[in-house]
């Protein structure tokens, strides 16, 4: 939930979207996905490569936040962006 509330926060305040979609679905590996995508600015998703202490030095405290809980979790975050083409972030958990 946190991972969903803090993405569409970023692509709000951040991304200036005026439309996010979400999908949460069982993939073929037994993992529960999130995948959230916007229409907004974007950004370089390369930034979103660096340690979680980078991200927060960076100030980009929400994409540390979402890449720790899934850490903790034993799941991923993958952050797919390229500036003017929106965001799509796509959080997986084993189940």
């Amino acid at each position: 939930m946190r991972i969903f509330q803090e993405a569409v926060s970023n692509a709000v305040r951040h991304g200036q979207t005026s439309e996010v979609i979400a999908k949460v679905y069982k993939d073929n590996s037994n993992n529960l996905v999130l995948e959230i995508q916007d229409n907004g600015k974007g950004f370089d998703a390369r930034t979103a490569n660096l340690t979680n202490e980078e991200l927060r030095l960076q100030g980009h405290r929400g994409l540390a936040n979402m890449t720790e809980r899934m850490s903790l979790m034993g799941g991923t975050l993958s952050v797919i962006s390229k500036p003017d083409k929106g965001t799509k972030i796509i959080a997986a958990v084993p189940v």
